[in-house]
């Protein structure tokens, strides 16, 4: 996800992956006082973090309202057949407090 910065014409962040091969081939000059052969750092990729990449590009593509759902429940209210199920309610809401104070 992109955030618009005024004033800076390129992105700050490259959300693209590079492969230590191509990171390690570019030519740069060493900075002063470090040798020819000073180490360069290397990123590598773990498969789960690749997996993450992958499942963050489909997630992206979802929509963000189930429309159809919330379709239902305007018949629902409109036709006075929604259901409420006060346990469930009260059940979802402790579920949600816990999670939110992390025990959950």
């Amino acid at each position: 996800m992109a955030i618009d910065i005024h004033g800076f014409s390129k992105p700050l962040v490259n959300d693209s992956v590079e492969s230590s091969a191509a990171v390690g081939s570019r030519s740069a000059k060493p900075a002063a006082g470090s040798g020819a052969g000073a180490p360069t750092d290397q990123v590598s990729l773990t498969a789960s973090a690749a997996l993450l990449k992958e499942l963050e590009k489909e997630i992206v593509q979802l929509p963000v309202v189930d429309t159809g759902r919330v379709e239902a429940v305007q018949r629902a209210i409109a036709t006075a057949t929604f259901q409420i199920d006060p346990p469930r309610v009260a059940d979802k809401l402790l579920q949600l407090e816990l999670i939110m104070n992390g025990r959950g």
